[in-house]
C-alpha cells in the first residue's frame, strides 16, 4: 500500500511539474508577442515622428487653385537643414535605398541643398529674401519605400 502511495504522489508531482512548465512557456511566449508588438509600435512612432518634421510643410494639393499657407525662403533653409542633421546624424554622403539619406530641392534653382546648406544660406536669404513663396504638394514629397522615411522633398517657387 505504501509503493502505491508514494507512485500517486510521484506521479501527481510529476503532472504538477509539467503543468508549472506548461504555463511558464505560454506565459513567455504571450510576453514575447507583446514585446515584440511594442517594438514595432515605437518604430512606427519614430517613422511617424520623423516624417512629420517634413510632411508639415505640404501647403498645396495638385489641382487646387489656392496655397493654404505660405512657406518662405527661411522656411526652405529649415528643412535644408533638418536634413542636413539628419544625414550627418547617420554619417550619409548620398541617397541610397536602403539608407535614411533626404534630400532637398528648389525645383529649377537648386538641387540638394541639404549638401551645402551652409555656404548656400545667405545667398539664399539674400537673393530670394522676402520676393518668392514656395509650395509643395504630396507628390514633391517622396517616400523611401525600404525605410519609409522621407527621402526628398522638392520645394516650387512662384511669385507673390
Amino acid at each position: 500500500m505504501e509503493d502505491v502511495t508514494r507512485a500517486l504522489m510521484i506521479a501527481g508531482g510529476v503532472f504538477i511539474g509539467i503543468m508549472i512548465v506548461t504555463v511558464g512557456m505560454v506565459l513567455f511566449s504571450s510576453l514575447g508577442q507583446y514585446t515584440d508588438d511594442t517594438q514595432k509600435q515605437i518604430e512606427e512612432n519614430a517613422v511617424q515622428s520623423f516624417n512629420e518634421q517634413f510632411t508639415k510643410y505640404i501647403n498645396y494639393e495638385d489641382g487646387s487653385p489656392t496655397v493654404e499657407f505660405d512657406i518662405t525662403i527661411q522656411d526652405v533653409i529649415t528643412v535644408a537643414n533638418l536634413a542636413y542633421e539628419n544625414n550627418k546624424n547617420y554619417g550619409l554622403e548620398d541617397k541610397d535605398d536602403y539608407n535614411y539619406y533626404v534630400s532637398v530641392h528648389i525645383s529649377g534653382v537648386e538641387n540638394n541643398l541639404e549638401k551645402n546648406i551652409s555656404n548656400k544660406t545667405a545667398e539664399l536669404l539674400k537673393n530670394k529674401g522676402g520676393k518668392k513663396l514656395y509650395k509643395c504638394t504630396a507628390n514633391n514629397v517622396k517616400i523611401n519605400p525600404n525605410t519609409d522615411r522621407v527621402c526628398e522633398i522638392i520645394f516650387q517657387e512662384y511669385d507673390m
